[in-house]
């Protein structure tokens, strides 16, 4: 099978980019994973800004596609494509990303209410399927964020709500960012998958809250280092009936390397219809736990 996009190189978003006044290098090892001044940018809600910008938080992305296959798919590939050799518009995405009222705060709310408005700030994604031609509501987030010192220590915290499990995880490496980063919408792929890795994507909703304390230390010749700890944790009272989704990590880092010991679960309960005339409206759970150990490191 062969698969080539549009979107080969490291890109961010250029309404972040913007924002910051900085190169999207300056967050991203490679898209969409996330490195050390990355994590600090969304964890403070994505509202860090470097000097003045006048353009509303918008940017738009295009992933243009030829999907070549070993051999041809009888009846075509999808409802208006050929059996093999596609070209295709994989996706088109608008994106609402930054602080939540772009440069027009201290406009709208004056100087003490602007100062109030900067610390929300939001990443939204709608995206259009090519192979599918469909819109949909894609990955949403919506932060508050702010700082703050206990017991003499500098303390990042704040919350969030979005539409997507793991989306909020500061490395972006979970499934809501996972690998692949892109596909084809044309090729036979595995149909089998844990239901934590896009099945409730967009259908839910979710909030929680934050903490990251860091001492610093420094050396002479050296950059300062933080060490840090936090709790993440995610509680989701949407379909499917009864779920929880929970991130406790710590993190400890010496310039190099970081080193963040966590883990993520999901337990499900999800109703579905018995196809049975004499039962018409009966109805059985099904129960899909996951549950995995992730370990991060970066040098």
């Amino acid at each position: 099978m062969g698969f080539l996009s549009g979107a080969l190189s490291c890109q961010g978003l250029p309404s972040f980019a913007r924002q910051l006044n900085m190169q999207c290098i300056a967050c991203h090892t490679e898209y969409p994973l996330l490195n050390e001044f990355g994590r600090q940018f969304k964890l403070s809600g994505y509202t860090l800004a470097a000097g003045s910008f006048s353009l509303p938080p918008i940017a738009i992305m295009l992933q243009p596609s030829f999907t070549q296959t070993q051999s041809g798919q009888a009846g075509g590939a999808a409802p208006g494509f050929a059996p093999n050799n596609n070209f295709a518009l994989t996706q088109a995405s608008i994106f609402y990303a930054g602080r939540l009222f772009g440069p027009y705060a201290t406009d709208l709310f004056g100087t003490e209410g602007g100062a109030i408005a900067d610390k929300f700030g939001i990443f939204s994604q709608t995206t259009y399927d090519g192979v599918g031609k469909a819109w949909s509501w894609d990955n949403t987030e919506l932060r508050f964020a702010d700082t703050g010192t206990w017991g003499g220590k500098s303390v990042v915290y704040g919350a969030y709500l979005n539409n997507n499990p793991t989306m909020q995880d500061p490395w972006n490496s979970t499934p809501a960012w996972g690998f692949p980063f892109s596909g084809s919408g044309l090729a036979p792929t595995p149909a089998a998958s844990p239901m934590i890795t896009g099945a409730f994507a967009a259908q839910v909703a979710g909030l929680g809250a934050y903490a990251m304390v860091a001492t610093w230390t420094s050396a002479p010749t050296a950059p300062s280092a933080p060490s840090s700890s936090g709790l993440l944790e995610w509680i989701q009272p949407a379909r499917p009936r009864s779920r929880a989704w929970r991130h406790i990590g710590a993190s400890r880092s010496r310039n190099p390397p970081i080193l963040q010991p966590g883990s993520w679960a999901l337990s499900a309960w999800w109703p579905i219809p018995i196809r049975d005339e004499t039962a018409a409206q009966a109805r059985i759970k099904l129960r899909t736990p996951a549950s995995i150990l992730s370990t991060n490191i970066q040098a």
